[in-house]
This record gives structure tokens, sequence and C-alpha cells, in this order.
């Protein structure tokens, strides 16, 4: 979704990102995560934590696992 504003990303062993966000509409964050989810084959799973609202922006922190061959897949696509 366009309201949602990145922070940070790390990676969190080979498969494992942990994206830091932040937006203006609450309900994106759970559109977000079921686009995650629905759209890439790519993902394992995700999971949303640290949901916080103050001043009008929700902060969140997501966990994204990847499948143990997405690397190869991704890279034999280049």
């Amino acid at each position: 979704p366009a309201s949602l504003t990145f922070q940070g990303i790390a990676c969190k062993g080979g498969a494992v990102l942990e994206v830091e966000a932040k937006t203006t509409r609450p309900e994106d964050v759970g559109t977000f995560e079921q686009a995650l989810r629905t759209e890439s084959t790519l993902i394992s799973k995700t999971e949303t934590r640290d949901l916080r609202a103050r001043d009008g922006n929700t902060t969140f922190t997501i966990t994204i696992t990847f499948r143990a061959d997405a690397l190869r897949k991704a890279a034999k696509s280049e």
C-alpha cells in the first residue's frame, strides 16, 4: 500500500528478513501482510508484531520467512 513507509530492513539469517515500517492507515498493515502471503510463492511465512499507534501513525515490524529454495529460484530467473 502507498501509505507504508519503510524504516529499516535487516537480514536475520539466510532466509529471514525483518522489516520495520510505519503507516497512517492501520488497516494497511494487514493488507501488506496479506499481499506478501498471496502474491509471492517465495514466502513461506509472515509475522507482524510490535504494532503501536501514536500521533496518527502506526509502526510495526514484520518478519518475512522465505521458502528454503527461494534464493535458488530467484537466482535462476535472472
